[in-house]
C-alpha cells in the first residue's frame, strides 16, 4: 500500500470520531477485499472502508421513507450522510461497495488519486434491507446491498418476480450503478426499465428523491435514468423503488444445436423477427464453450457445437408446446443439427439452463495451466449490435480469437445482440493483457462502426473509457463532464470511472 496522503488521515480520523471506529478501519486484512472485483485489473488498496450498517425498523418502514424531508433519516442513511460530507470537505475520493462483482475494475481505485489524495471505499453490502413490497402495485422498495438472487427467492411467494439477473453475488447498488440486465433484457429490458424511483446521497451529503411508485412520470428530469449506468460517479444510492413483474404459470425451454456459425446467427434472427410472443429470452453458446462445459460438468455431454437456449412462458403448459413446436419448423428450415425440448418438467429445464449459467467459470478449464497457474483471468468483452448484425460481429470476434491465439469461449444474450467474449489470460504476463486488451478493443470498435455499443451491460469503469469517446465523440463526453461537474465539483465519486483521472484534471482546470 502507497503511504496515506495527510489530508486523508485527517479525514479518516475525522470519520472514526464521528462514526465510530468500529464503522471504520484502515488494516490490511480488512481493505483485502476492496481491493479487486472480478476483473483482470490491477488490484489496489483503498486507504480506508466505511461500513454503513443497517439499523432500519422493518415493520415501520414502507414507501412513505420516499416522503420524508431529507431531515428525517434512519442511522444507515445518516452514515452516508456523515461520510459523504467529511470525505467531501477533505475533498478525498470515494467508491462505493455492495459486492465487488464488477467486471470492469468500478471498485478498484485509480493509482494517482490514491497516491495524491487517498481513497475512501463505503461498504453498504450491510444496507441489505427489503424494506416494502407491493404485490399489487407490481413494486418493491429495497436497499443497495440486496442480492438479486436472494430478492428473487424472497418474491416468489407472492408470485412476482425483479427481472434483471446478472451474476449471483451481484446486489443492487452496483446493478444500479453499471445499468446492468442479463439473459431477460430481451423480454423487460435492462435495469433501467426496471427502476421506478431512487433515493440517492449526492456528493455533498444532500439526499434526492428522483421518482415515486408509478410506472409512468412526466415530472422535470429524469434523474432516475441519469443515476442509473453513472457507476457511482454522480450520487451513491441508498434506496430504490423497483418494479416487478408477474411470474408465468408455464415455463418450457429448447436446446437447439447447429454446426455453422452462420446458421445459429440466422435462426436468432429468425426468432427474433418471427418467434412466437412466448419466447422468454434467447441465449447463445459457441462450441468452445459447449466443449469447456462438458469438461467441468460430470456426467454430462453435449456435442461440441454451436448452441441456441430458448425459453417460452406462457400461461398453459399445450400453448407452450404448440409455439415451440413452430421454433422447432424454423430450426428444421435453417438447418439445425438437433431440436431438443425440455416440455413442462421443471428438473429438465433447470438441467439445460444449468449449461448456460457454468459457462463464466466453465471457461478457464480449456486453458492447458489452468489448475496452476494463479494468476490465470477472464477478460469479458461486452459489445452489443443490433439484431441484424449478431452474425457479422460473432463470426469477426472468432477470427480475432483464432488470429492473435488466444483461448476464449463465446456467449451471448442474443435476443437483445449483446455477446461475452470470455478471453483467458495471465494477468501478471504484460504482453498477454496488452494483447487481450487489443482484441476487445478491436471488437468494440467494429461493433461501434455496426451502430453498437463498446458496453451492454458491464458498464465503461476503467476499461472502455477511450473506447466510450470512439463511440460517442468528444463532445457528448464534455456533456457528461458537465453534469459530473454540477454534481460533484470536488470529484470525489469513484474518480477513473467512465473518465480518466487525467481528463477530470484537464476538466477541473479550464472549467472550475
Amino acid at each position: 500500500m502507497p503511504p496515506t496522503p495527510h489530508t486523508a488521515q485527517s479525514c479518516i480520523q475525522e470519520l472514526q470520531s464521528s462514526l465510530g471506529s468500529d464503522q471504520v478501519s484502515t488494516t490490511n486484512g480488512d481493505l483485502k477485499p476492496y481491493s479487486k472485483d472480478n476483473s483482470y485489473h490491477t488490484q489496489r488498496f483503498p486507504t480506508a472502508v466505511v461500513y454503513v450498517k443497517s439499523e432500519l425498523d422493518i415493520s415501520k418502514v414502507g414507501i412513505i421513507i420516499f416522503r420524508l424531508s431529507p431531515n428525517y433519516l434512519y442511522s444507515n442513511v445518516l452514515t452516508f450522510l456523515k461520510a459523504l460530507s467529511i470525505c467531501n470537505k477533505h475533498k478525498i475520493p470515494v467508491i462505493p461497495f455492495a459486492a465487488g462483482s464488477s467486471l470492469e475494475g468500478h471498485i478498484i481505485p485509480e493509482k494517482s488519486t490514491l497516491e495524491t489524495r487517498g481513497t475512501i471505499t463505503l461498504d453498504v453490502s450491510q444496507m441489505d434491507k427489503i424494506l416494502a413490497i407491493h404485490p399489487n402495485d407490481l413494486a418493491i422498495v429495497v436497499e443497495p446491498g440486496v442480492n438479486w438472487i436472494d430478492l428473487r427467492q424472497t418474491l416468489e411467494p407472492h408470485r412476482v418476480f425483479f427481472p434483471p439477473d446478472p451474476g449471483a453475488a451481484a446486489c443492487i447498488g452496483g446493478m444500479c450503478g453499471t445499468n446492468c440486465s442479463g439473459s431477460l433484457a430481451y423480454r423487460y429490458g435492462t435495469m433501467k426499465d426496471n427502476i421506478l424511483g431512487l433515493r440517492v446521497v449526492l456528493a455533498d451529503g444532500r439526499v434526492i428523491t428522483t421518482r415515486g411508485m408509478v410506472t409512468k412520470s412526466s415530472a422535470g428530469y429524469d434523474l432516475t435514468r441519469l443515476i442509473v449506468g453513472s457507476e457511482g460517479t454522480l450520487g451513491i444510492v441508498s434506496q430504490a423503488i423497483l418494479r416487478v413483474r408477474r411470474i408465468a404459470e408455464c415455463t418450457s425451454v429448447a436446446l437447439v444445436q447447429f454446426e455453422k456459425l452462420s446458421d445459429a446467427c440466422k435462426y436468432i434472427n429468425k426468432l427474433v423477427i418471427s418467434g412466437p410472443d412466448t419466447i422468454h429470452r434467447i441465449e447463445f453458446m459457441d462450441d468452445y464453450c459447449i466443449r469447456s462445459i462438458n469438461i467441468t460438468t460430470p456426467n454430462w455431454s453435449l456435442p461440441e457445437q454451436f448452441t441456441v437456449l430458448i425459453e417460452f412462458c406462457g400461461n398453459t403448459h399445450t400453448y407452450i408446446e404448440e409455439q415451440s413446436k413452430i421454433c422447432e419448423e424454423f430450426a428444421k428450415i435453417v438447418g439445425a443439427s438437433s431440436y431438443k425440448s425440455a416440455a413442462s418438467e421443471p428438473e429438465e429445464c433447470e438441467r439445460y439452463w444449468s449449461v448456460r449459467k457454468k459457462a463464466l467459470f466453465a471457461a478457464k478449464a480449456l486453458h492447458p495451466q489452468h489448475k496452476t497457474l494463479s494468476s490465470l483471468s477472464t477478460l469479458v468483452t461486452d459489445v452489443a449490435v443490433p439484431i441484424s448484425k449478431i452474425g457479422d460481429i460473432l463470426a469477426y470476434s472468432r477470427e480475432l480469437i483464432e488470429k492473435y491465439k488466444l483461448i476464449a469461449t463465446i456467449v451471448a444474450h442474443a435476443g437483445d445482440g449483446n455477446f461475452h467474449a470470455l478471453i483467458l489470460c495471465d494477468r501478471n504476463n504484460a504482453d498477454e493483457v496488452k494483447r487481450v486488451e487489443h482484441v476487445r478493443d478491436l471488437m468494440a470498435e467494429r461493433a461501434i462502426q455496426l451502430n453498437g455499443t463498446c458496453t451492454g451491460e458491464h458498464g465503461v469503469g476503467k476499461g472502455k473509457r477511450e473506447l466510450l469517446v470512439k463511440e460517442l465523440g468528444s463532445e457528448t463526453i464534455n456533456v457528461m463532464r458537465t453534469i459530473k461537474k454540477a454534481l460533484d465539483p470536488n470529484f470525489i465519486l469513484n474518480p477513473g470511472k467512465v473518465f480518466t483521472v487525467e481528463d477530470e484534471s484537464k476538466f477541473q482546470k479550464h472549467h472550475l
